[in-house]
């Protein structure tokens, strides 16, 4: 049986792996976004329009996507928010292909939600954390990140030559690069995060699994119903 020590330790090396494919796939995009945004739109005053979709997709997905993790664990919503980041990711090397303004910002829309599961996993870092060294278990995923931070656009001029094979403009490359990233960091979650930190430490405690929606209102006695 695997002591939590030892599970904590785990947790931490697998959240590290991710967080550095999924900052290298996020800071790519985020290097050329402006770049690509002019080269598609043919206009520089649009070049921040699809980063703002990124960023505000982000800031609006933290709230549900936090919920879903408290709620049925970190592994799922966190490879939820990766897979998403990839699909918009591939939406914009398809706008890129075809010129599309309007699908470059759906793209980016989708893309925004890696750096919500890069910023969430935080959460998972923790949970079999005693509480002297949380803050130590932050700092982790914080720093695997930043590797991922500075390997991301450092990246980004030896894709000229697959997005030429791809037949899309140069300064979409990167999110190609992006896609493959965010779905290594999606796997690596999805295979090697289990046991869910969140439900272990729930489980060590002794606390019940929290039930799903559906079945804590049927669980409700009759008299509490709304009239």
């Amino acid at each position: 049986m695997t002591s939590a020590p030892q599970l904590q330790r785990r947790t931490l090396r697998v959240l590290a792996a991710a967080q550095v494919f999924g900052g290298i796939g996020f800071f790519l995009g985020v290097t050329v976004a402006a770049l690509l945004a002019r080269d598609v739109s043919g206009r520089e005053a649009l070049g921040g329009v699809p980063l703002a979709f990124a960023v505000a997709s982000g800031a609006i997905a933290a709230a549900p996507l936090g919920a879903w993790m408290a709620r049925v664990g970190r592994r799922s919503a966190l490879v939820a928010g990766h897979l998403i980041a990839a699909s918009g990711a591939a939406v914009v090397v398809l706008a890129a292909g075809l010129g599309s303004f309007v699908l470059l910002c759906i793209g980016m829309a989708g893309f925004g939600l890696g750096n919500t599961s890069n910023l969430l996993a935080r959460y998972a870092a923790t949970d079999l954390a005693p509480a002297d060294r949380r803050a130590r278990a932050i700092s982790v995923v914080l720093l695997a990140t930043a590797v991922g931070a500075i390997a991301g656009p450092n990246l980004a001029a030896p894709t000229e030559p697959l997005a030429e094979a791809l037949g899309v403009l140069a300064s979409a490359g990167p999110f190609a690069v992006a896609v493959v990233a965010y779905a290594i960091a999606a796997a690596t979650l999805l295979v090697l995060l289990r046991p869910d930190p969140l439900l272990a430490s729930r489980d060590a405690m002794g606390e019940a699994p929290v039930a799903p929606w559906g079945s804590a209102l049927r669980s409700l006695p009759r008299g509490h119903g709304v009239r």
